[in-house]
C-alpha cells in the first residue's frame, strides 16, 4: 500500500466510511510506516478535540429533549399531580398536547438553537502554503498559526506562513519551501517559517542551501539577520547563549544593530547577545556538518549532494590529523555511503595508487549489503591490489564463500593467479542473481585491465 492510498483511507477511517476489509491492510501499512502512523494519531487527536468541543451543544439539546418530554408526560397526565381531575374528550387533549409541544419545542429551539455555538469563532484565515516536509527520518511537528497547539505533519502536506516546525530527539527533515529553497533540520531543532525566504531559528542545527536562480534566504537568529544569496550554502547552529554560522558555498551577509559583514566560503562568525563577533576557534566546516549526510540519505543513497560531501570527506583522509575522524563518518552513513564510495572507486580508476582508493575500499566492503555483491564483484578487477583485498573480504562476508580464492592472495598474489576465481565468481553470479532481488542484473564492467 502507497502512502498516499494509506492517507485516504485513514481520512475515510475518521469518517467512519472505511470498509471492514480495508481495515487489515491498513493497519498492516500504519505498522510498518512511522510517517503514516503519526497521521493517523494526529487525525484521532484532531476528532477527539472535535468530540469534546462539541459536548456543549449535545448536553442542551439533550436538557431540552428531556424537558420537552417531561411536558408530554405531564400533559398526558401520566403520573402528575397537576393532571386534571375530567378527562378531556379523547384525542382532544392529546391534539392541543401535542400542538403545544410542537410550538414550545419550536419556540426553545428557535430561541437557544443547540446546533450553533452561542460565540461563533471568527472564521480562520486561508491556508496559504509556502513550504512542505520532503523527507523525515522520524515525527516532524507543527504549530500553524490558526490553530491552536502543535500536530504532527503527514508527509507532503502543506505547510502555512508563519507556522512553527520542530523536530524531536532523534527526527531530522528537509523541508522544501516555495522557491527552491532547502532546509534541513537535525534532531531537536524549531524554526518559524514566516515567509517562504524568511525563517526564523530558535534552537537546534539548520542547513540550508538555495538555488543559483532563486531569492536566496533570510534567516533571523539570535537577534542577527544572515542572508543567504543565491547559490549559497551555510549551516547555522543556534544555542542558549551563541549563534555560529558556518558557510560553506557562495557569499553571505550578516547584520546585527550594530554591524554588517559580508562572509565568503570556508569562514565562521557567532552571534552573541546581538553581536557580531569572529569565531574564536575555526571548526571543521565538514565534521560540524556532517549530520546532514543522514538527511541527505534519506533523498536517497545516489543523491549528487551526498556524492559529492562524501568525496569531499575522501579527500580529507589520510590529509589531516583528522583522517579517522572523517573516516567515521563515512561508517556512519553505512550501506546508504556506499553508492557515492563505487562512484568515486570506479571514477578513480585510472589512478589506482590513491590511497583514499583503499579508503574507500576498505569502508564499502565493512558496510555494504547484498544488493552491491555486483559492484564488489566487479572490483575483483581492478588494477590496485588493496581495492581488490577489500573486495575480496566484502564478498566472503556476505556470501560465506571465497571461490577458492581468499581474501589475502588477491592481495598478495598477481591478478593472473586469481583469475580463474574472478571466473567462479561471474558463474555464481549468473546462477544466484535471483536471489538477490535489489541488486542490479549485470556486474558492471571494467573500464581498464587489471593489471
Amino acid at each position: 500500500m502507497r502512502c498516499e492510498d494509506a492517507l485516504n483511507q485513514l481520512n475515510a477511517r475518521a469518517d467512519g466510511e472505511l470498509p471492514d476489509e480495508a481495515v487489515a491492510p491498513l493497519e498492516a501499512h500504519l505498522a510498518g510506516c512511522s510517517q503514516c502512523r503519526s497521521a493517523g494519531e494526529a487525525l484521532q487527536a484532531i476528532d477527539a478535540e472535535l468530540r469534546r468541543a462539541f459536548v456543549p451543544r449535545r448536553e442542551a439539546a439533550s436538557r431540552l429533549g428531556e424537558h420537552t418530554a417531561a411536558i408530554v408526560r405531564t400533559t398526558a397526565g401520566v403520573g402528575g399531580s397537576i393532571a386534571p381531575r375530567v378527562a378531556p374528550a379523547p384525542g382532544l387533549a392529546w391534539g392541543q398536547a401535542l400542538v403545544a409541544v410542537a410550538a414550545g419545542f419550536l419556540l426553545a429551539v428557535a430561541v437557544f438553537r443547540p446546533w450553533q455555538p452561542r460565540s461563533a469563532p471568527p472564521a480562520s484565515p486561508p491556508l496559504v502554503p509556502i513550504a512542505r516536509v520532503a523527507v523525515a527520518s522520524g515525527p516532524v511537528e507543527v504549530h500553524a498559526a490558526s490553530q491552536p497547539g502543535f500536530f504532527t505533519c503527514p508527509p507532503s502536506a502543506p505547510i502555512g506562513r508563519d507556522s512553527i516546525v520542530r523536530t524531536g530527539p532523534t527526527a531530522q527533515c528537509e523541508i522544501a519551501l516555495e522557491d527552491g529553497n532547502a532546509l534541513r533540520l537535525d534532531c531537536e531543532t524549531e524554526v518559524t517559517l514566516h515567509e517562504s525566504e524568511v525563517v526564523e531559528v530558535s534552537r537546534g542545527r539548520l542547513w540550508t542551501t538555495s538555488p543559483s536562480g532563486g531569492k536566496g534566504l533570510e534567516i533571523q537568529s539570535g537577534g542577527g539577520t544572515i542572508t543567504a544569496r543565491p547559490a549559497a550554502e551555510l549551516a547555522v547552529d543556534c544555542r542558549p547563549h551563541e549563534v555560529r554560522l558556518i558557510v560553506v558555498n557562495g557569499p553571505v551577509n550578516v547584520r546585527t544593530g550594530q554591524r554588517s559583514m559580508d562572509i565568503g566560503p570556508g569562514q565562521q562568525v557567532r552571534i552573541v547577545e546581538g553581536k557580531l563577533e569572529e569565531a574564536p576557534e575555526q571548526r571543521d566546516a565538514l565534521l560540524e556538518t556532517a549530520w546532514v549526510n543522514r538527511v541527505l540519505a534519506l533523498r536517497g543513497s545516489e543523491h549528487p549532494e551526498l556524492a559529492g560531501r562524501v568525496n569531499r570527506l575522501l579527500a580529507q583522509v589520510g590529509a589531516t590529523k583528522l583522517s579517522l575522524l572523517y573516516e567515521d563518518e563515512l561508517r556512519r552513513l553505512g550501506d546508504d555511503g556506499v553508492p557515492p564510495l563505487l562512484a568515486y572507486l570506479a571514477a578513480t580508476r585510472d589512478m589506482p595508487d590513491l590511497a583514499q582508493r583503499t579508503t574507500a575500499a576498505r569502508i564499502a566492503a565493512d558496510v555494504a549489503q547484498s544488493r552491491w555483491i555486483p559492484d564488489l564483484i566487479a572490483l575483483l578487477t581492478d588494477a590496485n591490489a588493496e581495492v581488490r583485498f577489500h573486495a575480496a573480504r566484502g564478498l566472503e562476508r556476505l556470501t560465506g564463500r571465497d571461490q577458492g580464492c581468499a581474501a589475502g592472495a588477491w592481495q598478495s598474489q598477481p591478478w593472473s593467479a586469481c583469475a580463474p576465481a574472478h571466473g567462479e565468481w561471474l558463474n555464481w553470479w549468473a546462477a544466484n542473481r535471483d536471489r538477490y532481488p535489489s541488486a542490479r542484473r549485470d556486474i558492471p564492467a571494467p573500464t581498464s585491465p587489471p593489471f
